[in-house]
């Protein structure tokens, strides 16, 4: 075998696609079945950057809102069609457990037996392992859930719900549950936000149209700064701006990091403003990157809001 591709989401089937155009003799494994991050998603879940970001490699979208966001089983019916499309070689319900060297050669040891290969390529995404802080140490199993566990409201128990994280995930859960009724408090963290959409146009085709996704590792100003989450955004509902703002309007209490809990407590640190001053401040950067770039592609400045300074006594301890 000339190579093995682990993983059949987007990035394995783009890189099988690209390695049967070479000829290159190639296996994709899979755990499960293609698109199974997606799969994994909550019910309601819907992409979030817009529906042009689709297009994989001799696969342009080709639907009629290129600005909107599909729901997740339209997500995994795409890259199942994709996958038929480009007859990827995918063997399903093979996970690799672990890679070593054989020689000249890699060797894939499975749940399925072993695999030699010239070269092998990596493709199952980031953060595919949940973490559990070590501060929810003392909640007990049956009152606590990974994201990838929650499916719906009804699956959670009655009473307050604490979410964990203010990324994309820990937002948009938010603002469901509170949207189905519960009481909801978001322990906040360092997030991004922006607006949706900027004159009619989402802000991921915005940002498109700046360097912003050109930027390399070598550029930032830490190596840590590669893991900075996504900004605050929802596709759901067509997609609308979701942040610490929006989710205080809509009576989600906002709370700081957590700082421990003793099983029947959970404590917060004091520091709701800073992550809102941090969300802000990278919207600014944004904002500032579109001005000093739009206008050298043949773009007009569209108008950006500016939040309102934080008033720190506004946050939720």
């Amino acid at each position: 075998m000339s190579a093995i591709v682990i993983g059949a989401g987007q990035a394995g089937l783009s890189v099988s696609h690209e390695l049967e155009a070479l000829g290159v003799d190639h296996v994709v494994l899979e755990r499960a079945k293609p698109g199974q991050a997606w799969r994994d998603r909550w019910d309601s879940f819907t992409l979030v950057t817009p529906n042009w970001t689709l297009a994989l490699p001799g696969s342009l979208y080709s639907g009629s809102d290129p600005e909107g966001h599909v729901p997740r089983d339209v997500i995994v019916g795409y890259l199942e069609d994709y996958a038929r499309s480009v007859r990827s070689p995918i063997v399903e319900g093979v996970e690799v457990t672990r890679l070593s060297l054989n020689g000249s050669s890699l060797l894939a040891e499975t749940n399925d037996g072993e695999l030699a290969a010239d070269a092998v390529v990596v493709c199952t995404g980031s953060f595919a392992r949940q973490h559990r802080p070590s501060v929810l140490g003392a909640v007990p199993d049956p009152l606590i859930l990974s994201s990838s566990e929650y499916r719906n409201p009804d699956q959670i128990p009655a009473g307050e719900v604490v979410i964990v994280g203010s990324g994309q995930t820990g937002c948009q859960i938010a603002e469901e549950l509170i949207r189905s009724g519960r009481d909801v408090v978001l322990a906040c963290g360092r997030a991004p936000w922006a607006p949706r959409r900027l004159d009619g146009t989402d802000i991921i085709t915005w940002l498109d149209r700046t360097t912003f996704f050109d930027t390399t590792v070598a550029s930032l100003p830490s190596p840590a700064a590669r893991f900075l989450a996504n900004p605050q955004l929802t596709g759901a509902g067509g997609g609308h701006d979701l942040g610490f703002r929006t989710l205080q309007a809509l009576g989600v209490r906002l709370a700081g990091h957590v700082a421990g809990c003793d099983g029947t407590r959970i404590m917060f640190v004091d520091d709701v403003a800073d992550s809102v001053a941090f969300a802000d401040e990278w919207w600014a950067d944004m904002r500032a990157i579109m001005r000093a770039q739009l206008p050298a592609q043949g773009f007009g400045i569209p108008d950006m809001p500016v939040p309102l300074p934080s008033d720190s006594n506004r946050w939720t301890r």
